[in-house]
């Protein structure tokens, strides 16, 4: 860009030192005798008319350049609101993942407590039933020895 910038720059340069010639050789060739005022005034009418093409050239790579700054000024843009939606995306991702990391923590938590209630259970459930047994083996001898009681009464 930068180089197209320079270019354009001697160019117009160039151009403003043909002018600048050119006015100063018609001045000069102005005040010679009229024979040879018709060839240097031909010679002019040439470098006039090729200075006014590399102007013409000049406009027209300016106003490419000027096309092509619009179009990089419009991708600009175009990228900048891309720039946002992504940054918005992922803004919101980041809440989503906060907010699932919560309910992971919520959900582990409630998992502990349920594993922890669970082993309470089973340890006041195997202390039951070694009470169960005891109880069992005390009907038992109840039992036989009720058992006993009865037949002797009956002998």
């Amino acid at each position: 860009m930068k180089k197209r910038f320079f270019k354009i720059i001697l160019c117009l340069f160039f151009y403003a030192y043909l002018s600048a010639t050119l006015f100063s050789s018609s001045f000069a060739f102005a005040q010679e005798d009229d024979s040879g005022s018709q060839l240097q005034n031909n010679k002019l009418f040439i470098l006039l008319k090729e200075a006014q093409e590399e102007l013409t050239l000049v406009k027209k790579y300016l106003q490419d350049l000027n096309e092509i700054k619009a179009d990089q000024e419009k991708r600009v843009g175009e990228l900048k609101e891309e720039n946002w939606v992504l940054s918005r995306q992922f803004t919101l991702s980041e809440e989503k993942l906060a907010s699932l990391d919560k309910l992971v923590e919520k959900f582990t938590q409630e998992k502990n407590n349920i594993l922890s209630e669970l082993k309470q259970a089973r340890q006041e459930l195997s202390g039951s039933n070694k009470n169960s047994e005891k109880l069992q083996k005390e009907f038992q001898t109840l039992k036989a020895n009720y058992e006993k009681v009865s037949e002797e009464l009956d002998d």
